[in-house]
């Protein structure tokens, strides 16, 4: 018999910087908006320093509370008992995993109670060849860890997996492979 969870693996923190355009931040509650505003803009290009940024602004504990009660609303929707209303979310910022790392290890220590499994990842844009002329092309990639992991471990995780003819890879950079 199988048992099935309410699962998200693909959302994005406060600390992505990308949620401050388009319709992404439209659809943030007044409070979220509130939060994020008081985040300087011109750091949406320089992506780790928003992330910290965000980390002062916007406290992980803030953000793992509208998650368990946005988790507890579809939960009551869904006709879910309380008891029974697990869930696992994955974190996956657009190249930074910070605010996810840290996320994810304040929600470990309150799992028993919130019920809520928080995976820390990172949202990579990566350039890869895909021809012999030199073209390249461009893609999201979804990389998602075990609760505990942190940023340094992540990061190694992808210098590991690159090529070393392309350098380091650091966060806030496109991964070329």
């Amino acid at each position: 018999m199988a048992r099935f969870f309410l699962c998200d693996l693909h959302i994005h923190s406060p600390a992505s910087a990308d949620i401050r355009v388009g319709e992404r931040f439209g659809r943030l509650s007044d409070e979220e908006k509130a939060s994020l505003e008081r985040i300087d803009l011109s750091l949406i290009s320089r992506p780790k320093e928003y992330e910290n940024e965000a980390l002062l602004k916007f406290p992980v504990d803030k953000f793992f509370d509208m998650l368990v009660s946005r988790r507890d609303q579809v939960a009551k929707t869904e006709d879910i008992a309380a008891s029974k209303n697990w869930s696992i979310v994955a974190i996956t910022d657009h190249n930074v995993c910070r605010y996810a790392t840290d996320l994810s290890k304040y929600a470990w220590t309150a799992r028993s109670c919130n019920r809520l499994i928080v995976l820390p990842g990172i949202e990579l844009d990566v350039e890869f060849p895909v021809s012999d002329v030199g073209n390249l092309a461009s893609a999201h990639v979804l990389c998602i860890f075990t609760p505990g992991t942190d940023d340094s471990s992540i990061r190694l995780a992808i210098n590991n997996a690159q090529s070393t003819q392309n350098g380091s890879w650091d966060f806030g950079n496109i991964l070329k492979i």
